[in-house]
Formats: structure tokens, C-alpha cells, sequence
């Protein structure tokens, strides 16, 4: 195998995942602006979040089925496809239904894209590297977020919030045309058609991990600089880096703790104290405010990047790298289930609740992560 084209090929993977969350994330930014012009209560800007994870709920397994019939290069194709028409209808919406609408397509490609996107790297890169890879490929996500939640507040206040819509639509289209040009499907793909390995209960272990870190990740990621600013009184441009602290120290520590992984080989030890490390920092958060406030949204931006790079990590080692992709299905359904929940309970809290610190929730959500995470029974 070429060394040059495995990373050619997770090139590819990152910057087709990347261009599908930087569209997911393009909403928190202007989530104000979006309850200003449809209307809407806190609940119901969580669920135009939370509704891109409902299809995935129930497509992310079956994706797996899809690849191994039509191939990789298909089934990322049309998740990537769709991803963009969605990202389009969202743009051009004028209610709250249609806007919707739009973020449920582009939660349906997102499933496609998403599974098909890690499905590559166990085909390119062997156990011993899996950590570098998976380090660097869990980048999509950080710098996504850490690129809207620093850009697009500023650049709303002056051209609106459609622009953040556009932007995205933008990128997809690029991305779609550049994985159909340059990716390439590989032997081992060919003919896995089985669905053997779906009993393996650490598989389902690890779903119901990624399922409660999404709950706490993206409830962060949507509703942090939002409450930062209405409850904590910090400035708008202040809150939403806070806000992507977590994604920016993930640009920076990914690619080292994903080799020290490798190194190390204690993965389990890396998710517990990671998913422990955001528990208490949250509670932390929910109690302080600026200046002390910063110290614990710091030590939750860097106790998170250390359980992604290993939860992928131990996904693509469970089952061979020909049916890893099943791995990532069941991964990813955890991860949807996640997405739909977290951001709708923690706006639906908050509007039941308003003095109650929504933090507290989020934190609850870390602490879930860890119970189950102290169920793993491997490294």
C-alpha cells in the first residue's frame, strides 16, 4: 500500500465529515438571531439542533449495510449530497418548519457521510497506528466548530444569519465534487456483506458512551455561549470562544494524545478520567463566574479531546477492519441518539427551569458517560 495515498485517503475522510459538521455547527453561532426571527422558545431552538441526530437513530446501523452492498464511494456520495441540499433548503427557509425541514436533511445525509467517513480509515491504517489516525481525523469536528463559533457572531452582526447557511452550502458542494474526484474504494470492502460481530456487547458499550458524550459535547457546543452571555453576563465575542475553547484545545492536543494512545495502549483509562474530568468541570461552571469562570471551561476543553481519539480507537479494534464499519454504525447511533436528546433537554430545562443552571445538566450527562465508560471491558 502506498504510503502516500492511506493519507490522501484520510484527507478525504476528514474533509467530508468536516464540511457536514462545519454546517451543523453554523446554527449555535446565531441561534439568538434564529428565536428572534421565527419566534421560538428555547426548547424549540434545541430541537432544530437535536432533530439532525432523530434520523440517525435509526440509520446509522443499517448505513453499514449500505456500504457493504454499493460501496463507500456511493453511499458518501449521496450523504454528502443530500448534506448539501439540505444545507440549501435551511438557507433559503422563511418559517420554522421549512427550517427545520432543511436541518433534518441535513441530519440524514450527516448519517451517511458520518459512518462512511470513518468506515475509511480501518481500511488504510493498521491497529498500531489507529490512535495517530483517528487523532487526526477526530480534528473535523474542533476545528468545524471552533471556525463558526469564532467567525460567525461577528460576521452575523453584519450580514445576517443566512450567511452562516450559505457558507456551508458552499463547502459541501466542494467537498462532495472533491471526494467523487479523488477518493478510491479498496479490496477489503468488497463482498463484507456480514453483520457478524452486532452481539459483541463492548460494541454496545461504547455506543452508550459516544450516546451520553454527545449529550454533553453538543449540549455545550449549542447552548454554552448563548448562557454564557444571558447568565453570566460575558461578552457575545468572549462567549463563544469559551464557547469552542473545548474544539480549539482539540485542534491542539488530538493528533499528540492520539499518538500517546498508541503508546500507552490504556484506552479505557483515557475515556474514564476524560469523561470525569467534564463532570466536574461543568459543576465548577455552573457555580462560577468571570474571572474564575475561564478555569474550569478551560480543564473541560482539555479533559475532552481524550475520549473521542480512544472510543474511536477501540471501535475500528473490536471487529476486523473489514467490518468496522458496523462498529462505527452502532457508534454512531449512540452518537444521534446523543445529538437529539442533549440539546433538546437542556432547552426544554432551561425554559421549565430559567433559574436553574443548565450546566447541571450537561454535567449529569459526563457523569452518565463515565458509568458506562467503567463498563468497558477492554484496554
Amino acid at each position: 500500500m502506498d504510503p502516500k495515498q492511506k493519507w490522501l485517503m484520510l484527507a478525504v475522510s476528514y474533509f467530508m465529515n468536516f464540511s457536514y459538521l462545519f454546517a451543523m455547527q453554523s446554527y449555535p453561532p446565531v441561534i439568538s438571531d434564529i428565536m428572534k426571527t421565527f419566534g421560538i422558545s428555547y426548547g424549540q431552538a434545541g430541537l432544530l439542533m437535536s432533530i439532525m441526530g432523530l434520523s440517525g437513530i435509526f440509520l446509522a446501523l443499517p448505513c453499514w449495510g449500505l456500504i457493504a452492498k454499493w460501496g463507500l464511494k456511493r453511499v458518501g456520495g449521496l450523504g454528502l449530497f443530500i448534506c448539501t441540499l439540505g444545507a440549501l433548503v435551511t438557507l433559503m427557509s422563511n418559517s420554522f418548519i421549512l427550517f427545520g425541514i432543511g436541518r433534518f436533511m441535513l441530519g440524514v445525509g450527516g448519517v451517511l457521510t458520518t459512518v462512511s467517513s470513518f468506515s475509511i480509515v480501518p481500511l488504510w491504517f493498521a491497529e498500531k497506528d489507529m490512535g495517530k489516525a483517528m487523532g487526526i481525523k477526530a480534528l473535523d469536528m474542533s476545528t468545524a466548530t471552533v471556525i463558526t463559533f469564532n467567525l460567525y457572531p461577528i460576521i452575523a452582526s453584519y450580514y445576517g444569519w443566512r450567511f452562516s447557511f450559505m457558507s456551508s452550502t458552499v463547502v459541501l458542494l466542494a467537498s462532495m465534487v472533491s471526494f467523487l474526484l479523488v477518493f478510491e474504494e479498496t479490496p477489503q470492502e468488497q463482498g463484507v456483506s456480514t453483520f457478524e460481530g452486532i452481539a459483541n456487547p463492548q460494541v454496545w458499550i461504547l455506543g452508550a458512551i459516544w450516546a451520553f458524550f454527545n449529550m454533553s459535547i453538543i449540549s455545550f457546543t449549542t447552548w454554552a455561549g448563548t448562557f454564557f452571555i444571558e447568565s453570566k453576563g460575558v461578552p457575545i465575542n468572549l462567549a463563544f470562544f469559551m464557547a469552542s475553547l473545548s474544539m480549539l484545545i482539540s485542534v491542539l492536543l488530538a493528533p499528540f494524545v492520539g499518538a500517546l494512545s498508541d503508546k500507552v495502549r490504556k484506552r479505557k483509562v483515557f475515556i474514564v478520567t476524560s469523561s470525569v474530568g467534564m463532570a466536574v468541570s461543568l459543576l465548577f461552571i455552573a457555580r462560577l463566574s468571570l474571572p474564575f469562570l475561564f478555569l474550569p471551561v478551560l480543564s473541560f476543553a482539555v479533559a475532552t479531546p481524550f475520549l473521542p481519539v480512544n472510543v474511536f480507537s477501540l471501535s475500528s479494534q473490536i471487529l476486523s477492519s473489514e467490518r468496522a464499519g458496523l462498529s462505527f454504525g452502532v457508534l454512531f447511533t449512540g452518537n444521534y441518539i446523543g445529538a437529539l436528546l442533549g440539546p433538546l433537554l437542556t432547552g426544554y430545562t432551561r425554559d421549565v427551569f430559567p433559574e436553574f443552571s443548565s450546566f447541571f445538566v450537561i454535567a449529569i450527562f459526563s457523569f452518565l458517560t463515565f458509568l458506562s465508560a467503567s463498563l468497558l471491558r477492554t484496554r
